[in-house]
């Protein structure tokens, strides 16, 4: 009984990280401005920072399916290539995942 409290344990902090991550780029984003719009290359920093940490998940925990879809995200406009990888990693960890089959149509 104690294993499913610990992945529910994990996987709730890695939902809390997630949140934490997301509106803390948002607001760096929102921050970071010159002349009212924010500039480039603080939006390619804090999208390479943001692919880092996820990374960084995916790494200690290679079954997390929505690590990979986070990163297939991420890397989309940056590399097709790579975003297709980590999209079938997520789809071969859970192929019946509605989430899955969502973001391979939206990244079509």
């Amino acid at each position: 009984m104690k294993l499913p409290a610990l992945a529910s344990a994990i996987l709730l902090s890695l939902t809390f990280l997630n949140i934490a991550a997301y509106l803390s780029i948002t607001r760096i984003n929102f921050d970071q401005k010159v002349l009212g719009a924010s500039t480039e290359m603080d939006s390619n920093q804090n999208l390479s920072n943001e692919i880092i940490f996820w990374e960084k998940i995916v790494n200690d925990n290679p079954t997390y399916v929505d690590g990979y879809l986070k990163l297939a995200v991420l890397e989309w406009p940056l590399d097709k290539t790579k975003s297709s990888h980590f999209l079938q990693i997520a789809r071969e960890l859970d192929p019946n995942s509605s989430k899955v089959h969502i973001i391979e149509n939206k990244l079509k």
